[in-house]
């Protein structure tokens, strides 16, 4: 294990919330390990990073979820392997595949479906149009450095979209796709963003526990003309991605 310098620096300096930084800090501390390594005691873990044992004790919890640590009872905390983990802002409108190329990772894709089926009350209030109007629906896993980063769900009006050349073309990128559409490329998207429990449906689709904490984002798609052309709804595993927002003063 390589020698680190004292986490509690960083976190005093950050004005982020406590839990935050405590969180960043004690990833970051644990890069250094391997898996298998024996962590320092609570104690000694919350004395390094300046913080109480019970804010530290949530950090590890959390961690435990996310599998990058295991408890033994009476034996201590173990490092297990840190996967990738991806940031990144939403003040730009751009594909998962161009955030992981950023960071010189690799999104694939799996378990695709492509269906041709009627708009129900939430699709078409979510697309504009009319009950019932047929939309082309896609699901897929997204997977990064070939593990489950997302599970993913679009829905375009048919009327958009050239099913065969869709097929043959579709990578795991909505966006990327559109974006080679002259005819209604993307302009702009409005997101919802909210933190929700794996359902069972959902964490057997991704192959996880149900209950595992996920960030389901919902968004809406628009070209010119303020038309929608596709809206989705992903949900992201806050072990593997990290989105930022940039504000600034009013």
């Amino acid at each position: 294990m390589a020698a680190q310098q004292d986490p509690a620096n960083k976190i005093n300096l950050d004005t982020r919330p406590l839990t935050v930084r405590v969180e960043e800090a004690l990833r970051e501390y644990l890069e250094s390990f391997s898996a298998g390594d024996k962590l320092p005691s609570e104690m000694e873990l919350a004395q390094m990073m300046g913080v109480s044992r019970a804010t530290l004790r949530e950090a590890l919890r959390v961690f435990e979820e996310r599998g990058w640590i295991v408890s033994r009872h009476g034996v201590g905390t173990f490092a297990t392997s840190i996967k990738p983990l991806m940031e990144s802002g939403l003040e730009v409108l751009e594909s998962l595949d161009k955030m992981a190329a950023r960071e010189g990772l690799t999104c694939g894709m799996d378990h695709l479906t492509i269906d041709v089926q009627p708009a129900d009350a939430t699709m078409a209030a979510s697309l504009a149009i009319a009950v019932g109007e047929p939309t082309v629906v896609v699901t897929r896993r997204r997977l990064l450095e070939g593990d489950v980063l997302a599970y993913m769900v679009d829905v375009i009006p048919a009327d958009l979209i050239d099913l065969e050349d869709f097929k043959g073309k579709f990578t795991g990128s909505m966006l990327d796709y559109m974006e080679q559409a002259p005819a209604n490329p993307p302009l702009r998207s409005k997101i919802m963003m909210q933190a929700v429990p794996a359902s069972s449906k959902i964490a057997a689709k991704m192959q996880i526990p149900e209950g595992t904490s996920l960030l389901l984002l919902e968004e809406q798609v628009f070209s010119e003309g303020n038309q929608v052309i596709d809206y989705s709804y992903n949900y992201y595993l806050t072990s593997r991605f990290r989105f930022q927002i940039l504000r600034r003063r009013g």
